[in-house]
């Protein structure tokens, strides 16, 4: 799958898709404030005929350097079929019916940090990753109490073995001292992250300002 050929199928489906919108191979619910809620696709290493559609969410005040899956789900065939194929019948058809009934609920249904927050509780917290957006998307929120708690336990748990574990516990380290200033300059704090995100993501143009 290349991405005129994922425009071509979405183009074809996206009257459906209520409120969203494409942009370079990208479909994103507009409008783009905080989150980012989105669908794509990704093609298969293994298998040149195959391709994975991914649902995905990302709080863009998180630090992140590139588009990741992290906070979603793959949009799947069939229970037990995580990929799909050029050749499938009705492969338009197919996915339509795919993301109307995986994809959409998941999205539709995190309107706000807090959503995202209470839907990333549910998964794991043993992935660093996870644990530190659950921190900021109630930091964002407002909620300071919960956001320092939750910073305190990441900061104590997360291990530098990598460059990346060193870059969480350092934005945690950053925003937890934000926090304990005040609010304001811990919004402005994640306002710096935000803008960064958006420039490294390159979603300038479907983001609101």
């Amino acid at each position: 799958m290349n991405e005129r050929g994922f425009t071509s199928i979405i183009k074809k489906i996206l009257p459906q898709l209520r409120g969203y919108k494409i942009y370079n191979g990208l479909v994103y619910k507009s409008p783009v404030d905080d989150l980012l809620m989105a669908i794509t696709y990704n093609s298969s290493s293994n298998d040149k005929n195959s391709f994975y559609i991914q649902y995905f969410f990302i709080p863009l005040f998180v630090p992140t350097e590139s588009l990741h899956f992290a906070f979603g789900d793959r949009a799947v065939p069939r229970p037990g079929v995580t990929g799909w194929y050029y050749d499938m019948p009705n492969l338009t058809e197919e996915i339509r019916l795919s993301l109307l009934a995986q994809a959409l609920p998941f999205l539709n249904n995190i309107k706000s940090p807090g959503d995202a927050a209470r839907t990333l509780k549910s998964r794991s917290q043993d992935n660093p990753h996870i644990r530190r957006a659950i921190a900021f998307c109630a930091a964002r929120e407002g909620n300071v109490d919960e956001a320092v708690r939750e910073l305190d336990q990441l900061i104590s748990s997360v291990k530098i073995r990598t460059n990346w574990e060193l870059e969480i516990k350092e934005t945690a380290i950053l925003l937890r001292e934000k926090l304990i200033v005040g609010i304001i300059e811990a919004n402005d704090q994640l306002n710096s992250w935000r803008s960064k995100t958006i420039e490294n993501l390159k979603l300038e143009k479907i983001v609101q300002k």
